[in-house]
């Protein structure tokens, strides 16, 4: 799910976004309005795809881990409680850029923030994963 939304952001984004901008350079002062309101339309698409990943990949998806290590004996409950913290302010992020628009605080910001604290929490649950496979083992 989330990996499909992504390549459908970049497809939106990276591919899509390029044609209307040249389609625009090459349209006569009549296009040029059409080619320009098409363009604002796929980056409200690309706006509403975004914060939907960024709900789903960096937010929900997050909290269930946070809450399956929270309800377990397995890991440290701190580290489901820091990835619950990061799940849900990631979705609230997410939550109000769609609702609220791009911002710098949302977009250039908080995202950040909270990706890297939930790269870095993967990073270290990698590494428990792998000490625990090679205790087993």
């Amino acid at each position: 799910g989330s990996a499909a939304l992504l390549l459908l952001l970049m497809a939106a984004d990276g591919i899509a976004i390029k044609r209307i901008a040249d389609s625009w350079i090459g349209a006569g002062p009549a296009e040029k309005a059409a080619a320009f309101h098409a363009g604002r339309a796929l980056a409200e698409v690309n706006l509403a795809i975004l914060t939907v990943w960024i709900i789903v990949f960096w937010g929900a998806t997050i909290i269930v881990y946070g809450l399956a290590i929270v309800t377990s004996d397995v890991y440290p409950r701190w580290l489901g409680w820091a990835a619950l913290l990061a799940g849900l302010g990631s979705a609230a992020d997410g939550l109000a850029l769609a609702f609220s628009g791009p911002s710098v605080l949302l977009g250039n910001i908080l995202f950040p923030v909270f990706s890297i604290l939930i790269t870095v929490w993967i990073f270290v649950m990698g590494l428990l994963l792998w000490r625990k496979a090679r205790s087993a083992a």
